[in-house]
């Protein structure tokens, strides 16, 4: 349980970080609108423990390609996360 908290928090904190340093403001603002509504998702279902660690690995790929100013590759990275995240969102969750 804890495990799974922790990846929730570093999701949320990652997401937010790169909102806070986008300088696409729209960008921005609908990164941290889509945020809201995923909190509430985190409230209201447990998602697997298999489903929070593969985005957990997408997530470290994300910010390797941004440690390393990779634009392309950190594109590419979350095209495919957020592709991924779509893909994979079980029936049972409200976001």
């Amino acid at each position: 349980p804890e495990w799974a908290a922790a990846v929730q928090k570093f999701d949320f904190a990652l997401h937010l970080a790169i909102a806070d340093h986008t300088d696409n403001r729209a960008l921005g603002e609908a990164i941290r609108k889509c945020w809201s509504y995923k909190r509430l998702s985190y409230d209201a279902v447990v998602d697997l423990p298999e489903t929070l660690a593969k985005a957990y690995d997408e997530h470290l790929a994300i910010l390797q390609a941004l440690s390393a100013r990779d634009a392309q590759t950190a594109s590419a990275a979350m095209l495919f996360h957020l592709r991924s995240a779509a893909a994979t969102r079980p029936e049972r969750r409200i976001v």
